[in-house]
C-alpha cells in the first residue's frame, strides 16, 4: 500500500523520489533483459534450427480413387 507524500515534502524531494523510482524501474528492465537474452543463450550458442524441418519431408501421399457410385435401388 503507498501512502500519499506528507506535505511536508518539498517539490525537489519529490522530483529526486521520482527519479529514484525511474531509474530503479530502468535497473530492472535492464536486468530483465539480461535475464532473456540468457536464457535464449544456449539456443543461439547451438544454432539450433529454428523454422527448419529436423527430418526429411514426408512423400507425398497417393490419392486412392473413390469406386463409382452407385445407383440407389428403391424398391
Amino acid at each position: 500500500m503507498v501512502h500519499a507524500p506528507a506535505p511536508s515534502q518539498s517539490r525537489l524531494t519529490l522530483l529526486a523520489r521520482a527519479a529514484l523510482v525511474r531509474l530503479w524501474l530502468v535497473c530492472l528492465s535492464g536486468f530483465a533483459l539480461a535475464g532473456a537474452l540468457l536464457a535464449l543463450l544456449p539456443v543461439i550458442w547451438r544454432r539450433a534450427p529454428v523454422g527448419r524441418r529436423l527430418h526429411p519431408p514426408r512423400r507425398e501421399a497417393r490419392v486412392i480413387p473413390l469406386a463409382p457410385p452407385r445407383r440407389a435401388n428403391h424398391s
